[in-house]
């Protein structure tokens, strides 16, 4: 993970290519730590954005809903690389506008994980 990581918090979403903030929901994997993704992606999030953070839906946007910043970004890349053992790509975070987003690309990543095994 490099500094770059950002869950698109240098562009707002409003800036982005319609290809850039896409992401095709994966089937629900879940995970041997604490259930489901979608779950532990939220667990995560509140963590880091604390107990002030409005309610964390798929369709909450990190910015404009949650209230992040990028040093709030670099900690939840961080922690989901953490989390779901595995590197979350600067290209692929800059790209996460919304949890959902997030949760897709985890799900995806887990997904061809296990089908390598």
């Amino acid at each position: 993970m490099g500094a770059a990581a950002s869950l698109a918090l240098a562009t707002p979403a409003c800036e982005q290519n319609d290809d850039t903030a896409t992401f095709t929901p994966a089937r629900e994997v879940v995970t041997s730590k604490n259930g489901s993704v979608h779950e532990s992606v939220e667990k995560v999030v509140g963590e880091i954005l604390g107990a002030n953070t409005p309610k964390i839906t798929p369709d909450s946007r990190f910015i404009e809903d949650l209230g992040a910043d990028s040093l709030d970004a670099v900690e939840i890349v961080m922690a989901l690389e953490e989390e779901f053992d595995l590197m979350i790509a600067d290209e692929a975070a800059g790209k996460m506008v919304k949890v959902s987003d997030v949760t897709a690309y985890i799900s995806r990543v887990l997904a061809q994980r296990n089908d390598k095994r």
